[in-house]
């Protein structure tokens, strides 16, 4: 699924679509330059399940857990060389986990990545956003259906 986002709003609108859509165990992972709306997208996620605090980029910290409906683990690896520093910080625990999990640089962690999850890749373009949405597996494929249709 390809998708063009003009506004910041339009990126927080498909997070909140995507988070209607996703319970615990599925792990989402998020590709893009520095400033290309992960953050933006998963803040609009976990507004669909609830969470009441604001969400921010886990850069320094890893991870950050959000209570909401379902919880939400939300990792970023930028920092992270390999998939060796991410298991030894403990967050293979959440791929996938009792919870909704959200990458942001998968990459730098590949090797701790579950073959199933829905990849979501976002770039700047002028005037907006590219999105890019993969789906690894038949529950995502049928989640990026599901999207599909009720995307306007």
């Amino acid at each position: 699924m390809y998708l063009f986002l003009a506004k910041e709003e339009d990126t927080l609108k498909l997070g909140n679509s995507i988070g209607e859509l996703i319970g615990p165990g599925n792990v989402l992972v998020l590709s893009g330059d520095l400033g290309a709306g992960k953050t933006t997208l998963t803040k609009g996620i976990a507004a669909a399940l609830g969470v009441g605090e604001p969400v921010t980029s886990p850069t320094f910290s890893l991870l950050n857990i959000y209570n909401g409906r379902y919880d939400i683990a939300h990792i970023d690896a930028y920092r992270l060389n390999n998939a060796q520093e991410g298991f030894d910080a403990g967050l293979e625990e959440y791929l996938p986990g009792d919870c909704v999990t959200v990458v942001e640089w998968p990459d730098n962690i590949a090797g701790l990545l579950p073959q199933e999850r829905l990849a979501i890749k976002i770039s700047r373009v002028e005037d907006g956003r590219a999105v890019e949405i993969i789906p690894y597996g038949s529950a995502y494929t049928k989640l990026l259906k599901e999207l599909e249709e009720n995307w306007t």
